[in-house]
Order: C-alpha cells, then sequence, then structure tokens
C-alpha cells in the first residue's frame, strides 16, 4: 500500500464533489502588481493594494482617516482585526480561488458581519474617546456573507491539512487518501501545485478544490500525470483572504518495466466467481506480480468459504487482481460500495476470531459509485452518498465516547427527521447511562437513535439490544419506568441469524456466559490502534498465559510511548491501560522490535536495536506488574550490530 504521511493532498478529477477546477499554471496571484501608496499600518498586516483593485469606495485615504480620527481607536486593542478590518475595506483582497480556477479578478471587502462584529467591540471604546462612527464602520456598505462574495475571515488559514496515504497505481494515476481540517478551521480551498521539473514556475498544474468536513476520509484520484517518474506536489491551504501553510508530498515513481498490459488471471481463488478473467499488475496493494498478489489473498481465504459476504471474493479478487481496462496497464478500483457490502458481512467474523478489518482494504479509501467514479461495482447494490447537509456532527458526548463514528444522519428507524429531535428524547436516558447498569447500553441507544451517517439504515443488533436490556430494566423498573416499548429487541436484526447490524462494543459469546473465565478476554473496544509502521500486535504483558493483550506504539504531544489495552477491561474508560514510564521512549531502529518474555516472569517484555550506528544493540523494557518499568536488559553488541536484522514481531528472529 501506499506510504504514510504527514500531509494533506487536494483531489481532482474522478469521484470527488465540489471539485472547482484543474488547469495549467499561468501567472501566479502573487505576481499581480500591487501600488505603493498604502498605509504602513496595511504594510505591517501584510495587505497591499492591487493596481487594477476597484477604488476605495470612500472618497478619501485611509491615511486620513487613522490620522483625524481613528488612531486613538486603533491604539486602544479594541478589537484584535481593526487594523485588518480598515485595510481590508480600503484595499479590497484578490479572491485567490477565482482567480486560479478562472484567471479572473475578483476583489473582496469584509463581510457586513464582520464589520458589526468589530464594531460591537469598539464602540464603547469610540464613545469613550468621543470618536464618531466613521464611514468605514457603515456596514450596510459591506455585502453580507451569505452571498460569498464577502471576507469571512481577515486571516489566512493557520492549519496544516494532513494525508494519511497515497498510492501510486501507474504512470498516469495516483489515490490520495487525506482527512478534512476541523469544522473551527478557517481553511475554505486547497491549492494544489505539480510539475515535472519541482521548480514552482510557469510550467505546470494547479488543482483547486473546496473542503468538505462531511467525512472523515476521502479519496482523490488524480488520472492525468504525464510522466512514470517522481512527483513532489505542493498543496496550500488557502481561504478568501489569502494562503495558509504550505506542505509538499512526494509521490515515488511508476516502475513500468514491470507489468505492462492485460494478462489471464493465473490466482486461483480469482478464476471463478467473477465476471471478468484478465488483470494487470501492479496493483493498488503494491504487488508487481500476480504471484505476490496470490500469497497475501490467500490469508484471506476463509472469509470467502465461511460465505461471511457474497462479496467478499468479488472484493478481494478486485484488490488483488483488478480488472483490466483498454490500454497498457489500465485497471479498475473496486468501488467503496463492493468493499462495503464484503466488510459488512466479514467484520464481525473477522473480530470474533482476534483480527480487524485489514488497514490495507479501507473502504474509504476506495471511489464510490453513486459519485460518478469510474470503478469496478460487481454487482454489489449502490450505496447512497450522504451529502453536506444530512451529515452532522454527534451532539451528544457521551454517544461520540460510546460510538465508532462521530457523524449521523436523520431520519432515524424511530421517526426523528431532525438531529436536534431525536437528541431530546435521547438525554432523557441519561441517567442510565450514569447509573452504569450495563457497558453496552450507551453504545445500543446511541446507535438507535443516532445512526452513522454512512450507514444509516443499519440497526444495532438484537444482541446488542439485549445486552443493554438485561443489565438496565431493573434500574429503569427503580426509577419508575418498564423497559420502553420502542426499544423491543425483538423488533431487531439478530447478528446470529447474519444479518447485517451495529454490535458496538459487544461481541456474543457462544454457549452460557455465567461461568467466569480463568483467561480475561481480549478488548474490542480499543479506538487508538496505534501508530501503523511501529510495533502493534496480541501479546502477554499481565503473566495469564494468552497473547490477549493488545500493545502499541502511540503518540502524544511529546513523542512516542509504548501502551497496552489489557484483557478484561473491555468498557474501562480509557484503552491506554498499561503504559511505559519514563520522559522518554525509543521504539527502535525501524522492523527491529518484538515481544516475548526474556527474563522468564510469564510478561512479554519489548525489544528493540536501540543505539548509534554501527555499534548498536538490543535492550528490553521489562513488563512490570503495572507498566513497563524503567529497567532493562540490554544485550551486548554483536559485530555489524543489529540495526539492519528484520526480526519476527513475536519471536524476535
Amino acid at each position: 500500500m501506499g506510504r504514510l504521511s504527514v500531509i494533506l493532498l487536494v483531489f481532482c478529477m474522478i469521484g470527488v464533489p465540489k471539485i472547482l477546477a484543474c488547469r495549467s499554471l499561468g501567472s501566479l496571484p502573487d505576481a499581480k502588481t500591487t501600488r505603493d501608496d498604502v498605509p504602513q499600518l496595511c504594510r505591517d498586516e501584510g495587505i497591499l493594494a492591487y493596481v487594477d483593485a476597484p477604488s476605495s469606495i470612500y472618497g478619501h485615504d485611509l491615511s486620513d482617516s487613522i490620522e483625524l480620527a481613528l488612531q486613538g481607536l486603533i491604539d486602544s486593542g479594541c478589537s484584535d482585526i481593526l487594523s485588518r478590518f480598515l485595510c481590508a475595506a480600503h484595499f479590497p483582497r484578490l479572491d485567490l480561488v477565482r482567480y486560479g480556477v478562472h484567471n479572473f479578478d475578483f476583489y473582496l471587502r469584509p463581510c457586513a458581519e464582520v464589520c458589526r462584529a468589530v464594531w460591537r467591540d469598539c464602540r464603547i471604546t469610540a464613545r469613550q474617546l468621543r470618536i464618531e462612527r466613521t464611514p468605514e464602520f457603515d456596514c450596510k456598505n459591506f455585502p453580507s456573507e451569505k452571498t460569498d462574495e464577502c471576507l469571512s475571515y481577515l486571516y489566512p488559514p493557520r492549519d496544516r491539512p494532513i494525508i494519511v496515504n497515497s498510492t501510486r497505481h501507474n504512470a498516469t494515476s495516483v489515490s490520495i487518501l487525506y482527512a478534512p481540517p476541523e469544522k473551527a478551521s478557517m481553511t475554505e480551498t486547497l491549492r494544489v501545485r505539480y510539475n515535472e521539473t519541482l521548480s514552482w514556475g510557469q510550467v505546470g498544474r494547479e488543482i483547486f478544490q473546496t473542503i468538505s468536513r462531511s467525512r472523515s476520509y476521502s479519496t482523490l484520484n488524480i488520472t492525468d500525470l504525464k510522466s512514470a517518474g517522481n512527483y513532489t506536489f505542493e498543496v496550500t491551504a488557502l481561504n478568501n483572504f489569502g494562503e495558509g501553510p504550505k506542505i509538499f508530498l512526494d509521490v515515488p515513481a511508476f516502475h513500468n518495466d514491470i507489468g505492462t498490459g492485460c494478462e489471464n488471471i493465473t490466482v486461483q481463488m480469482c478464476q471463478s466467481g467473477i465476471d471478468y478473467s484478465q488483470t494487470a499488475m501492479p496493483n493498488s496493494l503494491g504487488h508487481w506480480n500476480q504471484e505476490d498478489a496470490g500469497l497475501e489473498i490467500h490469508q484471506f481465504s476463509t472469509l470467502v468459504e465461511v460465505e461471511c459476504s457474497s462479496y467478499a471474493r468479488t472484493f478481494l479478487c478486485a484488490m488483488s487482481t483488478p480488472r483490466c481496462t483498454t490500454g497498457p496497464s489500465s485497471t479498475l478500483l473496486p468501488c467503496r460500495d463492493l468493499c462495503v457490502q464484503a466488510r459488512n458481512g466479514c467484520e464481525e467474523f473477522l473480530i470474533k476470531y482476534g483480527f480487524s478489518w485489514p488497514e490495507g482494504l479501507t473502504c474509504e479509501s476506495l471511489p464510490s459509485y453513486d459519485e460518478g467514479s469510474d470503478c469496478y461495482l460487481g454487482g454489489a447494490p449502490v450505496l447512497e452518498v450522504w451529502t453536506d447537509d444530512q451529515c452532522e456532527d454527534i451532539p451528544v458526548s457521551w454517544c461520540r465516547s460510546a460510538l465508532g463514528y462521530n457523524q449521523t444522519a436523520m431520519p432515524n428507524s424511530l421517526g426523528h427527521q431532525t438531529v436536534r429531535d431525536a437528541e431530546l428524547l435521547l438525554m432523557t436516558f441519561t441517567p442510565v447511562v450514569q447509573y452504569g447498569c450495563s457497558p453496552h447500553f450507551s453504545s445500543f441507544i446511541c446507535s438507535l437513535f443516532l445512526p452513522s451517517c454512512y450507514s444509516a439504515s443499519v440497526l444495532p443488533c438484537r444482541e446488542l439490544c439485549e445486552e443493554a436490556r438485561n443489565g438496565c430494566t431493573e434500574v429503569l423498573l427503580e426509577f419508575g419506568f418498564p423497559w420502553p416499548e420502542q426499544l423491543a429487541c425483538e423488533d431487531l436484526p439478530s447478528h446470529n441469524d447474519g444479518a447485517t447490524c451495529y454490535l458496538g462494543d459487544f461481541q456474543p459469546m457462544q454457549g452460557t456466559t455465567n461461568v467466569t473465565p480463568a483467561v480475561k478476554p481480549r478488548r474490542y473496544d480499543t479506538h487508538n490502534l496505534g501508530v501503523p509502521s511501529l510495533f502493534r500486535g496480541w501479546v502477554d504483558v499481565q503473566g495469564q498465559g494468552a497473547a490477549n493483550d493488545y500493545c502499541r506504539v502511540v503518540a502524544n504531544s511529546g513523542g512516542y510511548f509504548l501502551s497496552c489495552s489489557l484483557a478484561g477491561m473491555e468498557g474501562a474508560p480509557t484503552d491506554l491501560n498499561y503504559n511505559s514510564t519514563g520522559p522518554w521512549f525509543d521504539a527502535g531502529h525501524m522492523d527491529t522490535w518484538y515481544m516475548m518474555d526474556v527474563n522468564e516472569d510469564g510478561r512479554d517484555d519489548y525489544c528493540r536495536c536501540i543505539g548509534c550506528l554501527p555499534t548498536t544493540h538490543v535492550s528490553c523494557l521489562l513488563a512490570g506488574e503495572g507498566a513497563f518499568t524503567a529497567q532493562t536488559l540490554d544485550y551486548d553488541p554483536v559485530p555489524g550490530g543489529c540495526h539492519y536484522n528484520t526480526v519476527n514481531p513475536y519471536f524476535g528472529r
């Protein structure tokens, strides 16, 4: 799969809504001619006057207003944006988005709402200083932000976009999985520039895209690359006021000497049961030939054998041996719709046996058929794509903690037409949640009232409902209420019957449940899965003789630390139950880490190769009673060091 990055790329061409434009780079906005007759106040704020901008509407210079009336107000600090407001009112800003897309000059003044906010902050000070309301504060002369023809922000963006994953499919295309900025971000648009010379001059491409915050992740598919070589993308956060931080994404070259043209499928599992017989390599998983693809897909053959989903084989083959289309090395990615059908049927089966849905098969990174993307549907039903207006943030804090998603859509199965309606009734169950009668009550009630925005038709499972009801019925009776009829578990689909439904943080157990197990069970409500490129896996740090503790390297503001979600702690307020101690944690040289019991106390210790080249050595962080201690077991350096030795993360060899 593509490698992880720390930057965000904007999106172009296929399957992404609200694309503004892709065009060849012409003269750039920052090259436009500016005037010199700008007060120092505005120069200090980075606001200049363009030669071809419309003249001021006030009939006087800003310098005169400052000298005659406004200097005292500016000096008072009554508003953080007063200076910027005055400068932008007299010297409109060039709209970089319209200029970039259409090469069309469009100049923006502050919105009337901004004017009113500034005057509201400064009017008392103005009265104290005996300053009359100047024409600059006649807010009816400014356009409303509803027209989208004014400045809602008087600062450029300040946050950096984030790239999750990038994959080079062939010579002409690359897919980017990105996370949108937070809702409070001032970023409105992203601009991407790329060319083959790595200099940001007049040759290349420029893409503009508005930001949608309705999804956790979105995918950009770029399909018009002109070279198989390396590409560097310059990504800049924009709003109408100006440019924010810019970042760079390096995309590796496509090696077209391997795998050109269509070839017959040789992977046995994919030679039947799908509606095409030819593929092309490499695939989006990074396999350069069918032999490698077949080795990886074989590990998922059980999903096909148990028939957890009728779409499992089709999806797995569409990922490993993608359908070949016209043109050399041209393939179709499977549609997100096909992936979701396979995942809905098989994810619970994987969880039951201690596995999660593979990161490399993330559905959200795939194009959507309903969005008009050119992708392989494989006979799967088309999922409805929810629009920005339909997706809303979940407003109830204890629901956000209990659910594996943070956005919902209405109507729900109870007939609520708005999130507010659902929230009002949902809040009546707050005392039951606080009482703690069942660790699964929050997950059940929230998934019923606030279904996921991207699977709004999926109801909670009957088993989840029964578990919540068994724990909380008596509590409700103590409050004088029976279990609500509208929450009848019998009306919900059953996971045991193979239905697609939401289990949340509950895993049905086979057989009786009233016997205390000798070994603490794994917890499956872990949200922080750890840094993908570092150690992650099931081990035994509690010394109970079973690898039921999930340990991984996680990141915080200070760097990395090692943490485990302990078996037997499902439903605990945090999944960081057992951690490394001390101010600093060394994860070790890449792929040299492993966890095994090295001091024979029954607990798995964290070992890795550390130190400076070439005298590196293996050091093991010992597992203690309640955490990884600061005590280590260090081995003597070996000739040449240990930093080149890739080891099995569970056996140390």
